[in-house]
Parts: C-alpha cells; structure tokens; sequence
C-alpha cells in the first residue's frame, strides 16, 4: 500500500515494463488465459519482454524471437492494448525510472528494505551491493 502511495505521488501511475505479464493484477488475460503459460516458458515473461530495440515489437518479431507457438495474435492484440494504456511513450521503450530500478533488483538477503526505505527518502536509487 505504501509502495502505491509512493508511486502516486511521485506521478508513476502507470504500469512499469518490470510488471510481469502472466499474472499480473491489472492485467486480467495474463491472470485467466493459460495461453500466457506458453508465453512465460518461452521468456515472455514481463512487459520489457514486448519490446526489441526499444520499440514494441511486433508479433512476428517475438514470434521468431521467443519461437512462439502459432495462435496467439488475440493474446497479442490484448497484451498490446494493455500496453499502450500502461506504459508511458508507448510504442516506444520509456526511460528507466526510480520504480524501475527498484523493480529490477535481484539480491537476496538483509537489505532490500532499507535501500527501497532510502530511495522513498531520497528519491533517487540507494546504493546496493549485488
């Protein structure tokens, strides 16, 4: 609830290209259609994912990159419709923001509290030791 809270007042409402498609709250096909499954195994598996060289990709584009299988150009049309509602500056790759940084962190361990603590204070990325 905080981390919306934060999001909201720094004006980053919208969706960031680390939100996983395949089970995503605010994307209801990702959560009902198993079709995503077969996206997820391939590597499909966040909204960063849709775009190749920073531009949204098209179906044959991911197609031939994540050897999709056929039948999936209503799941598309859907992820795309999502996408361009949810990411700013669609179709384009937006900026790396502050929710983005903290979003790809990947370490384990003690820590990841008080650095995503010192950016809400901050507003700019903690130093972290990966």
């Amino acid at each position: 609830k905080i981390w919306g809270q934060w999001r909201r007042h720094r004006g980053e409402v919208k969706a960031s290209v680390w939100s996983p498609i395949r089970g995503n709250h605010r994307f209801v096909p990702g959560r009902i259609d198993g079709g995503f499954l077969s996206w997820h195994r391939a590597g499909v598996r966040r909204l960063g994912d849709l775009f190749i060289d920073g531009k949204f990709a098209s179906l044959g584009e991911l197609e031939g990159k994540f050897r999709l299988p056929p039948g999936n150009t209503f799941r598309y049309m859907q992820v795309r419709a999502f996408v361009r509602r949810q990411v700013a500056g669609f179709p384009l790759l937006p900026p790396r923001g502050v929710q983005d940084r903290v979003l790809s962190w990947t370490w384990v361990g003690k820590g990841r509290i008080s650095a995503i603590y010192q950016v809400m204070q901050e507003g700019e990325e903690a130093s972290v030791e990966e």
